[in-house]
């Protein structure tokens, strides 16, 4: 949860330079990824499976979503590569005989864009009754770098405020 990190930076004290020891493989960390963990949920209407046409099914809205979502490009850097989603949980349903009236998904997105954009590029894909939540976030952070040094972009987020 980065509360050390954090308490760091809200003193008032303050340096030219720090050193920050994450795991690297003894590489100079030159960039992190941001990262953007959300919930996507979908509202439906309940009905039994014999007669679909007397609900809505959320599950369907979710996967439309998510499959918008996946199509979407968040960004390529030129040093970081290109960002990358994971859709890690899936939730949905009440019985296989029963229209979901609710559906979500967690996901995550390792980004080399300003999460706002990220954001923004998600919600022109939202449809009616899909919400999401944003859940963490932090920013891309690209770093003072040494010239002769193995270097390596980090690909995860890091402690670094």
């Amino acid at each position: 949860d980065s509360i050390g990190a954090k308490m760091a930076n809200s003193l008032k004290v303050g340096s030219d330079f720090i050193i920050f020891g994450e795991p690297t493989e003894n590489k100079l960390g030159i960039a992190h990824k941001g990262i953007i963990t959300f919930k996507i949920t979908a509202k439906g209407k309940a009905a039994h499976s014999a007669f679909p046409q007397s609900g809505e099914s959320a599950i369907e809205k979710l996967l439309d979503v998510l499959q918008r979502i996946r199509a979407l490009d968040f960004g390529k850097d030129p040093v970081m590569g290109r960002s990358v989603l994971n859709i890690g949980t899936i939730e949905g349903g009440a019985a296989p005989n029963v229209v979901a009236n609710s559906a979500s998904a967690e996901m995550t997105i390792r980004s080399v864009l300003p999460s706002k954009q990220i954001l923004n590029k998600i919600k022109t894909v939202l449809k009616k009754k899909v919400e999401i939540e944003v859940l963490t976030q932090s920013e891309v952070q690209k770093l003072f770098t040494v010239t002769d040094l193995d270097q390596v972009v980090l690909p995860y987020g890091t402690d670094i405020p």
